[in-house]
């Protein structure tokens, strides 16, 4: 289902035409990838744990990817691009399920890798309002999309907008380059008279044009940085003149000029291109035209030696004196806290914002105080907690070097407070105290959201891998254990989807809780999305025995009822679970084996524990080898049909047959069906198996006598394209081949999971008049439901009720009954995996009309069943 609810509704500029031009006037299609965006796009898939996200440009046939997380695609044609839809639409547009939405059910990029199924895509407008392309995060998963995570996906829109705005003012400042041409031929013509007064005062020139970021120096510029006459400067190698702690202040005042209009005034250490020292005093301000910055200038002067006077000055008792009064007002005013120690560290001056700071009692401080004493006292108090040697010795470290140090303090009151202590020219020094709690309280929240999950406050996907990775370094270094559990909620989807999400975020939340008492203080519980958890044990004696005793303990807790809003609510916990033993082990290797550890329990069965062990391990070497083996069978067609006869159980004459996929001697690997097909279902493989089958089939059982039908098996995942509807469309007309010697045969779950586009295919095939078969009948939990729900042609009992049916009583009334209910609802019934005479008798009198088994035929190929062979002339359509 798609939806387009958004946060706003923004106005839409779409004239296609004229949106072409400005990207083309930009030529922001050709800008290199942006650090910034590719950090927004990291952000989006982490925010929202979704696999990829990206940042796109839509062209005229093309889209342009400008960042990128997850998929490793530059471009793609616009009209298999699912950002050139959520562009046109002007809004947020979330589509929760591709495969149900026309518009992308048919996209390569949802019927073949990645398989897409989510979509959340905001569209990026230009300051002017032309649509330039979107900001999209996808999912492999079909998911839902809550109001809160549309309006802060909104937001982060809105973000990717603001870095697209920099870059198209950037761009759209170029137009003001002329201007400031003009601008500088006049100047050029007072230069003379400029250098003139320049090299009588001493006073160095510049000048900045901010279209083309030229920047011209006089002469006495020139010499004051000490460089060559045909030295051509630039903004950054100007500002690389200053002393490094000085560069920030002169950038920040050129921005305040370009922003604000402030002009500087400033005296700054200085390096020349000899490596001199000096310090200069720099003036400058911004020129504007029609209200807009297009040049800075200003002059600068070396004060060098005005700047030795004052250090002999500031040394000199008298200017201290003079000093004392102003420094004393100045001390008050401020909002840091300072103290002044001699060199032979006593207090000897201090403010009144020191004391409140440290909230300290009357009399606690005293001229001639040493800050031993002073910072003694503090501990003593419990207003700070530090070793004193902690700070006196890195204080004494940077004193003796003659370089600043700085000092965090944590008070007793949980304030924050930043030390800085600076070196006097002479001995001494001075300390400034600055209550920083609000920055250090923001920080700490943007850190803490970063790295933890909002619902549950667990720590999220992001914050494990790093744990993880830390931890298996440390595990590496000191030779230690440590385990990794990973936990899915069975049965969760069905009570999100029928009570509502805000009952299904309460029972994460419920859920959170009692794995995190479970876990212990000393494990980190993360919640890795959806209803995933995750523990990973780092301490030292992490071994088996514990993490049974916890894996049993949430299997016990979570399983008991949660009530929530009235409801009583039950879920189970699966749990895989695997232990770093191997110093070969990694990150991935560790999900990995904790990941197949819990499939494999939850294919056994739900609401247990399992370790990943050597079962495992060799069951995914035979995938893996199975894998490779199915690739290439799949490139070479290396498949083979054998048909196994269909009999009618009343004379035993055959009625048509069923084609069974083997794989022919191309490959090394053994495998049977049961094991290949779920490989090729896993990799998206079976659909060009499939096409395969109903091709190579239908174009056997075309030769074959017309009285004889062909039974395929279609994999569920194979529905819902209208791809399997159309191929045997298609082979009927070029065939001139009877519908109704098709037998189409499909299982339980191909209905239990079925999309709307699937049912509807599935009614496609009843209307070209294929027999629809539901096959294994009797072996799930929802066969009645179907078979009412669905007009089936055919009913097909599983085999495991007819290999019991002579000594199984049970077994004989089902599939007696079976029988009775197909006949009633004028269904036709197959009994499959008949032996010998007695099993057909037995099923015969239940009433089945047709049988499949050993006692008929084995499954064989085609040319070695001797009725299946062309007639004389007759040849298949090729």
């Amino acid at each position: 289902m798609a939806s387009t609810k958004a946060s706003n509704t923004r106005a839409v500029v779409f004239d296609e035409k004229a949106r072409l031009e400005k990207i083309e006037y930009l030529g922001i299609q050709y800008f290199k990838r942006s650090d910034r965006l590719d950090a927004v796009v990291r952000l989006a898939a982490d925010l929202f744990s979704c696999p990829i996200s990206l940042v796109s440009i839509i062209g005229e046939h093309e889209q342009w990817n400008k960042a990128t997380y997850g998929i490793d695609l530059q471009s793609i044609p616009r009209k298999e691009s699912f950002c050139s839809h959520a562009m046109t639409h002007g809004n947020l547009m979330v589509v929760e399920d591709t495969t149900a939405d026309a518009r992308f059910s048919a996209n390569p990029f949802v019927m073949g890798p990645p398989h897409i199924r989510f979509y959340a895509g905001y569209p990026i407008r230009l300051t002017d309002g032309h649509l330039l392309g979107t900001v999209c995060i996808k999912d492999v998963r079909t998911r839902s999309f809550s109001d809160q995570e549309r309006e802060r996906f909104a937001l982060l829109g809105q973000i990717v907008e603001g870095l697209i705005h920099t870059f198209e003012n950037k761009a759209e400042a170029r137009d003001a380059q002329q201007f400031g041409r003009s601008q500088m031929l006049a100047a050029h013509r007072q230069s003379d008279l400029f250098e003139q007064i320049a090299a009588v005062s001493g006073v160095g020139g510049w000048e900045l044009s901010l279209d083309d970021m030229k920047l011209i120096w006089t002469e006495q510029t020139k010499r004051i940085h000490e460089v060559d006459d045909d030295y051509v400067p630039t903004l950054e190698a100007a500002i690389g003149f200053y002393a490094p702690e000085a560069r920030p202040i002169l950038e920040k005042a050129i921005s305040h000029a370009i922003e604000n209009g402030e002009d500087w005034d400033l005296e700054l250490p200085f390096i020349t291109a000899r490596k001199n020292r000096r310090w200069v005093h720099a003036v400058g301000k911004a020129a504007y035209v029609d209200g807009k910055p297009v040049r800075l200038f200003g002059a600068f002067r070396d004060i060098t030696d005005r700047k030795h006077d004052e250090l002999k000055l500031r040394e000199s008792e008298r200017l201290a004196r003079e000093a004392k009064e102003e420094l004393a007002v100045t001390l008050a005013n401020m909002h840091e806290g300072v103290c002044v120690f001699d060199e032979h560290g006593d207090l000897r001056l201090w403010n009144r914002r020191y004391i409140e700071i440290f909230d300290k009692p009357a009399g606690e401080v005293e001229k001639g105080m040493s800050f031993r004493r002073i910072l003694r006292n503090e501990i003593r108090r419990g207003s700070v907690n530090v070793r004193e040697s902690e700070v006196t010795n890195r204080l004494n470290e940077h004193l003796a070097a003659g370089t600043t140090t700085s000092f965090n303090y944590r008070l007793g009151s949980g304030r924050s407070i930043s030390a800085t202590y600076a070196p006097m020219p002479g001995g001494g020094w001075v300390a400034t105290y600055s209550d920083v709690t609000d920055k250090v309280e923001a920080s700490r929240r943007i850190e803490h959201a970063a790295n933890h999950d909002t619902l549950t406050g667990l720590a999220n996907r992001s914050l494990l891998n790093a744990s993880l990775e830390e931890a298996i370094a440390t595990s590496k270094h000191r030779g230690s254990r440590l385990g990794l559990m990973l936990i899915d909620i069975d049965w969760f989807k069905p009570i999100n989807d029928s009570f509502g999400h805000i009952i299904g975020d309460e029972l994460l939340k419920a859920v959170a809780g009692r794995i995190k008492k479970c876990a212990g203080r000393s494990s980190l519980v993360a919640r890795q999305g959806g209803d995933e958890f995750a523990i990973l044990f780092k301490r030292s004696d992490t071994n088996r025995k514990r993490l049974e005793t916890v894996a049993a303990d949430i299997i016990r807790k979570v399983s008991r009822p949660f009530q929530l809003e009235g409801l009583s609510i039950e879920v189970t916990a699966s749990i895989g679970i695997a232990m770093m033993e191997y110093t070969e082990d990694t990150t991935e290797t560790l999900v990995s084996k904790a990941d197949s550890a819990l499939y494999k329990m939850k294919e056994s069965g739900r609401g247990s524990y399992r370790f990943f062990d050597d079962e495992i391990a060799e069951e995914l070497t035979r995938k893996k080898q199975g894998l490779l083996a199915l690739h290439t069978a799949v490139k070479d067609k290396d498949f083979e049909l054998h048909y196994q006869p269909i009999v009618d159980l009343f004379d035993y004459s055959r009625v048509g047959y069923e084609a069974l996929i083997r794989l022919d001697r191309g490959t090394d690997v053994v495998m049977r069906p049961d094991e290949f097909i779920p490989l090729a279902e896993d990799f998206g493989l079976i659909h060009e198996i499939g096409k395969w089958v109903i091709e190579t089939g239908l174009r056997e059982a075309a030769t074959w006598p017309g009285r004889l039908g062909i039974a395929l098996n279609v994999s569920p995942r194979q529905f819902g394209y209208g791809v399997v509807v159309n191929q045997i469309d298609k082979l009927l007309t070029e065939l001139d081949m009877d519908p109704d010697r098709i037998d189409i045969e499909i299982i339980e779950t191909t209905l239990l999971h079925a999309s709307p586009n699937t049912i509807q295919e599935l009614h496609a095939l009843d209307e070209l008049g294929v027999n629809i078969v539901l096959d294994d009948f009797g072996t799930g939990f929802s066969s009645m439901t179907y078979v009412q729900q669905f007009p089936f042609d055919k009913i097909k009992i599983d085999r495991t009720f007819v290999h019991r049916v002579e000594t199984d009583r049970q077994a004989s009334i089902i599939a007696s009954t079976i029988a009775a209910l197909a006949n009633n609802l004028g269904k036709r019934s197959t009994a499959e995996g008949i032996e010998n005479e007695n099993q057909a008798a037995l099923l015969r009198t239940a009433g089945y009309q047709y049988g499949q088994g050993f006692l008929f035929g084995k499954p064989m190929p085609a040319h070695k069943i001797a009725e299946l062979q062309p007639k004389s002339g007759k040849k298949a359509t090729r």
